[in-house]
Parts: structure tokens; sequence; C-alpha cells
């Protein structure tokens, strides 16, 4: 029930694997710990990496909301949800004499990409082909738009349901899922905002194939690199990114709202430590994310929506307190992070934004028509 990889839209990870970390068989071995181009912070920003200057706990100021994230093999947004009778992949979408006579009880159960089409008075229904070209029913469980659902959790505030009027005269209701599908599909396909991208997926069953657990693809973030990003985005900007908390092979894109670390002690640098190192400290990090949820008409409740993951590291300090590196003490840790900045409403999906922003600055929520 989890997520979808991060696409043919993203740097050319064949590049990041090249320039991968250097192997136990390399000369370079003692180096392995030192952040390598795919990791190195400064593609995330221009980062505080004192340690003693970074916060040890935060949070971000905006909730992340939860929400489905729409499986390919249930069609994507063309899905309708809720509806008892779905018919995925093969009901045929209403004409707009059909629509004048349906009852709000019959539109609510309507897909979201059905929804939009009709608001804009489209009856050739681009969205919903769109969307059962891009899916396919023999699509991997897994498969889906989190990495439009991650970031759009953190972009836009969670909508409520709304009744609005559209094209023809048409009064649509939207329930809350509605209006996330729709930031969630223009955040995962159309979003050309500059992507900030740090470490490398790892693209193997890692259940099946633990010997290539060290692979460079597959040793992922270097811990130190993660520390500067968590502690400089979440403890003092206060804003959150997304990561894939999944190891191996699967995607499991997720929006990062809070972490608390606890120093567990510090030693010599190991021999395998970046070069300048002077000591290491050992840490023990708690990072809290939103997670998904089935498609709801009213908004969901955060605090069914959270969950956790532990992480034991090292980071590696030069004479000045600057961290130069990290190595990972848990077999758990995050594949890649990345960040994008949220999409622009343009062209035929304009009328996303309002949509949104209606539903933003209504004070009541329309209930589920019955």
């Amino acid at each position: 029930m989890k997520s979808y990889s991060l696409l043919p839209m993203l740097p050319a990870l064949s590049v990041f694997s090249a320039c991968g970390i250097a192997t136990t068989q390399d000369r370079s071995a003692r180096f392995l710990e030192k952040w390598n181009i795919a990791n190195n912070p400064i593609r995330f920003g221009h980062y505080e990496r004192n340690f003693q200057k970074l916060h040890l706990d935060g949070h971000t100021t905006k909730t992340a909301w939860s929400d489905t994230y729409w499986p390919s093999n249930r069609g994507g947004i063309s899905a309708r949800w809720n509806n008892s009778n779905p018919l995925d992949f093969i009901y045929e979408s209403p004409t707009l004499d059909a629509v004048k006579g349906m009852r709000p009880a019959d539109l609510a159960k309507l897909s979201p990409a059905e929804k939009y089409d009709i608001y804009v008075g489209n009856y050739t229904y681009p969205t919903v082909r769109a969307e059962r070209l891009r899916t396919s029913k023999n699509d991997a469980s897994w498969e889906g738009l989190c990495h439009g659902w991650a970031p759009a959790a953190l972009h836009f505030d969670e909508p409520k349901p709304v009744l609005l009027k559209g094209a023809n005269d048409v009064e649509i209701p939207f329930g809350s899922s509605d209006i996330k599908a729709l930031l969630t599909y223009v955040d995962a396909e159309y979003n050309t905002t500059p992507l900030r991208w740090l470490g490398t997926r790892c693209n193997v069953d890692l259940n099946q194939h633990p010997e290539k657990k060290n692979t460079p693809a597959c040793r992922d973030t270097n811990s130190g690199a993660f520390h500067v990003v968590i502690a400089n985005e979440i403890g003092l900007n206060h804003n959150g990114f997304v990561a894939d908390i999944e190891r191996g092979k699967q995607v499991w894109n997720q929006p990062i709202t809070g972490f608390s670390t606890q120093v567990l002690g510090e030693r010599p640098p190991s021999e395998q430590a970046a070069p300048g190192t002077v000591k290491e400290i050992d840490i023990e990090t708690h990072m809290n994310y939103a997670v998904e949820n089935s498609a709801a008409w009213n908004m969901i409740d955060a605090s069914d929506s959270t969950s956790s993951a532990t992480y034991l590291y090292s980071v590696e300090l030069d004479a000045n307190g600057n961290i130069l590196g990290g190595s990972w003490k848990s077999d758990d840790r995050p594949d890649f992070l990345w960040m994008q900045d949220a999409p622009e409403f343009v062209g035929e999906f304009s009328k996303i934004q309002e949509i949104y922003k209606a539903s933003i600055a209504t004070q009541n929520a329309f209930p589920e028509p019955q």
C-alpha cells in the first residue's frame, strides 16, 4: 500500500551511480564515509554545518496532511474512490445531458479526474483518458502518486469539502480527497520548478539480494549529509522535505515533518572516516513523517496519520566542529531526500487553483451528499 518511484523528471541517476562512493575493494576505501557528489548537502542549500550550532530537534511550521497515494493499479485519480461499484478502467463517464440529470449524491461518486473535467466543461474527459494511459491494473500495488502526494501535503493547506458551480452551471460536490487528488496530480506530473535531490536510488530488492546493500547506490544517503539537511531544514528553517524511507526497490515517498536527536557519545575517527575528521559523534535520531490513508470525504485527523523512524549513525567532525561526513550504524536509513517548490497552476490545470482556494476559503465543510 505504498508509493511510486520518483520517475523520469529526476536527475540522471546513472550519473550519480557512476560517481558512487568507493567500495571496500577500492584503494580509497578508507575514505568510504566522505559524502560524494550525489550526497553533498550543497545540492539542497547553503547550510550551517557546525554541529554545535544545529538544533537537536524541530518540527515543521505546517502540518502535512494525509491521503491515499492514488495507486496505479486502480487508475490513479481516475479511480471512483467514493463508489461501491467503481468499475475502474472500464466505466463510461457521463455526458453533459446525463450530468444535468444526476443527483448530487451520484456526482459525489465520480472520480476526481471526472469531476475536474466536468468542472471545466470538457466532456471528452482528457484527464480521465490521460490517467488511464498512465496507469494499468497490472501495475505493482505499491506504485502510485506518492511523489505528488508527499510534496503536495507540504505545499498546500488541507482542503475542505466544497460544492462549486463549474461550466454549464453544473454544481459539483468535491470531497477533501478529490481536491487532494488534483493537487497531487499536478505536483507529480506537471511541476516544473527546480528539483533539489540528495542521494541515489537503490533499485534492488534487498530481501532477495542482501549482498548488494553496500553497493554505492544502496548504501543510501550519507548519514552526515542527512543530519545536515534535517537539522537545517526542519531544525532551523521549520520546512519539510520528502524522503524515500524504503531502502530497497520499492519507493515510499513521505513528507518529513519533525525530528529529535540524542547524542550517544563521541570517539576518535575510524579508519574509514572522511579526510580531516578529528572525532565522530554517535547519534540516535527519531524522524517523524506523515503516512498515507484511505481517501475520505472529510479532512483526515493528522494524529491518525503520522509515523516515525529511528536511525543510528555517526557524524564526522573536523577541527572546527563542522560535519564532513558520517556512517550508518542501523540497517534502516532513508534511500534519498528531495525538495521542490509548489507547482504553478497554468494552462489546462489553472482551474485547480480556483477549486483549491474555494475549499480553503469556505467556513463550513460541505457535507457528503446522501
